[in-house]
């Protein structure tokens, strides 16, 4: 399936990053992806830019990436003074590794996780395929 970017209104979008890189980004969509910032620290990479060997459209904001061999965070300057519902997409890729268990980490939000022990070569079914996590 190629167009499992649409559906996601860009008037409705409060914050949307692309995580390693130096330089924003607007998708076909019209979703406007800020540089990367807000994170602590960790590393960036383009591995997935540098070999453009993508199978899909639309790829752009997958082809960066921020890791660290330890725990990181990103702080999501979100107004939290009032009561609000918000949808979070996490968007993963595989551009490094080449099977599956060579990256595995857990996500949490506050103090809760949204995933365990996730592996993006296995979620996307391959390198260099979107995965998105709602």
């Amino acid at each position: 399936m190629t167009n499992w970017y649409v559906g996601t209104e860009p008037e409705n979008v409060v914050y949307a990053v692309t995580c390693g890189s130096e330089e924003p980004f607007v998708d076909v969509a019209g979703i406007k992806y800020s540089a990367d910032r807000g994170y602590s620290e960790s590393h960036a990479s383009s591995d997935g830019y540098n070999k453009k060997r993508w199978n899909v459209p639309n790829t752009v904001v997958y082809q960066t990436e921020r890791w660290n061999d330890d725990d990181f965070s990103y702080r999501i300057p979100v107004d939290t003074s009032f009561d609000s519902m918000y949808t979070i997409i996490l968007k993963f890729s595989e551009v490094y590794f080449d099977m599956l268990d060579e990256k595995t980490f857990s996500i949490k939000i506050g103090d809760h996780y949204v995933a365990r022990e996730l592996d993006p070569f296995e979620r996307s079914f391959g390198k260099f395929m979107p995965y998105d996590l709602f």
